[in-house]
């Protein structure tokens, strides 16, 4: 294909920038304003490449498919780059207008001047002015024969009605579109005519360029459209502007008879239709709805007005209809005095708050803090958007009272008592509906007069909090309410009888704050035959009685406390008979010993109710100062007593002295004795521990020791009758042993020590061995026990004799004695004989049939040496059997196959520098 450099001449035509060389036009033609384009070549749009130009319209070039025509060609493309990059080096470009699927024409000249685009163009008017133009640049970018374009406008007889050269079209870096042009007019009668478009300049290199964009828009006169009292060609308003707009036109007096024609657009522009009835120079805009509106003037001669082609358009007016700000006004819902109150609104980029009390804010979002009853109402809010349309908008906020917690304690507050809590709180007219109370003590209540029993006596932090119907809650109210202690009420019981003069209660009551002292007390002692000198009541801490009838009565104390707070006591109360009777039972009174204990029940009376205590003198003889005092006695209750145990003499005699009591004066007693005898006197020494394995022994350890006469025998696990202990028998662990000593009187004495017994370790040294000289082998011993120590003897020809199995490789035969030791020094032993072979027996024939008779073949005792190696070889040198470090046991087989009957050769390779051995082995079957 030739290039720019072989004179090929290019020649482009694109649309970009709106650069106009317009011919001036004749005196007195209307060619200030333009209408729409009648004629629009584009070329169309799409991928690469667009169709060919319609036949007849080129006749100087050729088509070519191609992003780089050659000479004389030409390509309707949507993009070019990199072409002739040697010389001219072509700019790389789209359309003019930057669609980057839009067409242009790409041109390649011709090596000769010609006409290279001619087309009938129908539909003119007669008479009228258009403006011609079309977009070309110099597709060159270094260096070439520039572009010289001539546009013709002919009648279809060849009669010219204009002409316009571009002169030479300059290389422009970067790429850029230039649109040249001039206006004609038509004569009257013309309504058709032929557009030329020839190429000047001669062959060589350059003259490429590309075409877009061919138009043909009527001409008119200067058309001015203006918004009544506005300076601009754009008018916003906001919906529900009712705001009269009226458009105007002035327009240049150069039609014969004009007329008028106001258009709208609701499409952008992209499409236009005549409002009926708008013919005049001003129109007054009706209202519209939300939307952007474009309005124009077209103005023609009015024997053309009606002609689309004829008409030429003022400016653009454009009227924009914004829609108010939709906005949400809320808030934060039922608020308490006290709460804060927060409003809010969206929709808008400027807020104007107002309400209650002179509020006022300038944000979306706006809080009152610390509201009060005053800050309710309705809270308005303007809010208006970007372009200054406006939504007046509004909410209410209700605020209703916080009320106020108050309470009163109910006094005394006592524990274990219940305390009242009075609800006091200021309400401000609002009903309440909840009450929170908090005991300090982590218990809680939710009614308005609880009553609450404290375990316990302290200082609680008792709060109350409360909620109104409306939501409103109160601070909670904190009080210390001091809870008191209550008073334990008890009083000691006299022991009396009707014979006494009187009896004396005595306060034991206390209070845990030891406040006691501060008490009031009130007795009644139940006495229905009280008098006036002696009554039935008292207020003293320890009052006296005087009762003059045998009885039961019901003895009453009362105590309060410094705070109020109040205990009680009822107790029953006997006076008794005056005439009581000792006597008690000995159980084992004669023949006991002196190392057991005395024991005997009562068996004392009373005349009416019941003793008030005993007094027990148990060597009253020997110690008659040294008693023993029962507060609480009852009939056939027992009592136990142990004497100092005595050897000598073999005797004692006791005497043991029982007194009764009914009252304060009214004493009974009994006499009795009783003979000890004396009883012997044991000691036990320490047992060692011993090993399962010790042989039984006697044992010797204990005795007794205050000289008495008598026996003594052991028992216990692993004890026979004659003291002997076999400490396998009572196996292992840890086993009381026990003496016994009887003395002649029968007096017994015991005492007795554990002993422990170990468990004994076993150990198996493992069969006798055999083994070749110079092998090893591993001695298989076994054991039973924890933390065993091991040790072989003798330490000859052994790896570790610590070991349990333990490596041997002895040159002769040998004895291997091994002692297996517990941690407590428990010790087994046994004995292992290994025999050393000096010849190795390799058997010369098997018979592997399957009888269970030398069914293999095996070199006895090989695994003692570690590293030898049999092979076994067919009559051919093939392995057929191999062996290492392991007995030898050959089946007479190869990888599972069995070999046939006949002799086979073998080496053996024993290791540690032996020779090597070889011989013949046969299979028989």
């Amino acid at each position: 294909m030739p290039h720019c450099l072989l004179y090929r001449k290019c020649f482009l035509l694109l649309v970009c920038l709106f650069v106009f060389f317009i011919q001036k036009p004749i005196a007195q033609t209307c060619s200030s304003s333009l209408g729409d384009p009648i004629v629009n070549i584009t070329f169309g749009s799409g991928s690469n490449f667009g169709p060919p130009l319609s036949a007849g319209t080129t006749s100087a070039l050729q088509y070519q498919a191609a992003t780089c025509p050659s000479d004389g060609n030409y390509s309707i493309v949507n993009y070019t780059a990199g072409c002739w990059p040697n010389d001219v080096v072509w700019h790389t470009a789209t359309d003019h207008t930057g669609n980057s699927n839009g067409y242009y024409m790409l041109i390649n000249a011709s090596n000769q001047p010609s006409n290279f685009y001619i087309q009938t163009l129908d539909g003119l008017c007669a008479g009228t002015t258009y403006q011609f133009a079309a977009w070309l640049i110099n597709m060159c970018s270094v260096t070439g024969i520039l572009p010289n374009i001539t546009f013709t406008i002919e009648r279809v007889d060849g009669t010219v009605l204009a002409t316009y050269n571009t002169n030479d079209i300059p290389i422009v870096n970067p790429a850029t579109w230039s649109q040249y042009g001039f206006y004609f007019t038509t004569p009257i009668g013309v309504s058709t005519v032929v557009l030329r478009i020839r190429n000047n300049s001669p062959g060589g290199v350059g003259n490429d360029l590309g075409l877009d964009d061919i138009t043909f828009k009527p001409a008119g006169p200067a058309i001015v459209a203006t918004i009544a009292g506005n300076t601009g060609n754009t008018i916003a308003i906001c919906q529900g502007d009712n705001s009269i707009l009226q458009l105007t036109a002035s327009v240049e007096n150069c039609y014969a008879s004009a007329a008028y024609q106001w258009q709208l657009s609701a499409s952008n522009g992209n499409s236009w239709s005549d409002i009926i009835g708008a013919n005049s120079l001003a129109y007054t805009l009706p209202a519209k709805g939300i939307g952007t509106y474009l309005y124009r003037m077209l103005v023609a001669e009015s024997i053309n007005i009606n002609i689309t082609t004829c008409r030429v358009a003022s400016n653009i007016i454009t009227l924009q209809v914004h829609a108010k700000p939709v906005t949400v006004v809320t808030n934060n819902g039922l608020s308490c005095s006290g709460d804060t109150i927060v409003l809010a609104a969206t929709g808008g980029s400027m807020y104007k708050w107002a309400g209650p009390n002179n509020f006022t804010a300038s944000t979306s979002t706006a809080s009152i803090n610390n509201a009060t009853i005053a800050s309710a109402g309705k809270y308005y809010v303007t809010v208006t958007d970007t372009v200054g349309c406006a939504t007046v908008d509004s909410t209410t906020v209700a605020v209703y009272a916080t009320p106020v917690a108050m309470f009163e304690v109910a006094s005394p507050a006592c524990e274990k008592n219940g305390i009242t809590f009075l609800d006091k709180s200021a309400t401000f007219g609002q009903p309440l509906q909840q009450w929170i109370w908090s005991f300090g003590d982590g218990s809680a209540a939710t009614v308005n007069n609880p009553v609450y029993v404290f375990a316990s006596p302290a200082k609680y932090a008792v709060s109350l909090l409360v909620q109104n119907d409306k939501g409103c809650k109160s601070a909670p109210l904190i009080k210390e309410v001091t809870v008191s202690p209550l008073p334990v009420a008890d009083f000691l019981l006299p022991g009396i009888c009707l014979a006494d003069p009187f009896a004396t209660f005595i306060s034991t009551s206390l209070i845990s704050d030891g406040s006691q002292s501060q008490f009031l007390y009130s007795w009644n002692f139940g006495d229905a035959n009280a008098t006036g000198l002696n009554p039935n009541i008292s207020a003293q801490p320890t009052p006296q009685h005087s009762y003059s009838q045998l009885g039961a009565y019901r003895v009453g104390l009362t105590v309060t406390s410094k705070d109020g707070c109040i205990g009680d006591t009822l107790k029953n109360f006997t006076v008794n008979g005056s005439l009581p009777v000792a006597k008690f039972l000995l159980a084992n009174g004669q023949g006991l010993c002196s190392n057991e204990a005395v024991m005997f029940t009562d068996q004392s009376t009373v005349n009416f109710g019941a003793l008030t205590k005993v007094d027990i003198y148990w060597d009253y003889g020997n110690q008659p100062f040294n008693k023993v005092t029962d507060s609480l006695p009852f009939s056939g209750k027992q009592y136990t007593h142990s004497y100092p145990n005595f050897s000598t003499p073999l005797n004692q005699i006791i005497t043991i002295k029982y007194v009764a009591n009914s009252g304060i004066s009214c004493v009974d007693e009994a006499v009795q004795s009783i003979t000890l005898k004396a009883s012997p006197v044991v000691q036990f020494a320490t047992l060692n521990s011993v090993c399962e394995n010790v042989a039984p022994f006697l044992l010797r350890q204990a005795g007794e020791v205050s000289g008495i006469a008598g026996t003594g025998i052991y028992s216990g696990d692993g004890v026979s009758s004659e003291g002997l202990f076999a400490p396998l028998a009572a196996m292992q662990g840890s086993h009381i042993i026990r003496y016994t000593f009887t003395a002649n009187n029968s007096c017994v004495a015991f005492a007795e020590q554990p002993v422990v017994v170990f468990a004994q370790p076993l150990i198996n040294a493992g069969p006798d061995r055999f083994m070749l000289a110079g092998g090893a082998i591993v001695l298989n011993a076994t054991s039973v026990g924890d933390s065993l120590l091991y040790n072989w003897q003798p330490n000859i020809a052994i790896d570790n004799n610590h070991m349990l199995m333990p490596r041997v490789s002895p040159l002769q035969n040998t004895m291997y004695t091994v002692t297996a030791s517990t941690t407590k020094g428990c010790v087994a032993t046994d004995e292992v004989m290994v025999t050393v072979l000096k010849d190795i027996f390799i058997p010369t024939a098997f018979s592997p049939n399957g009888d269970g008779v030398n069914d293999t073949w095996r070199i006895p005792f090989l695994d003692s040496y570690e590293g030898a190696t049999i092979q076994v070889f067919n009559r051919y040198g093939q392995v057929v059997f191999f062996a290492k470090g392991k007995a030898v046991s050959w089946d007479g087989k190869y990888k599972g196959q069995i070999l046939p009957t006949g002799s086979y050769a073998w080496t053996l390779n024993a290791g540690n520098g032996k020779k090597i051995m070889q011989g013949m082995v046969t299979i028989v079957r």
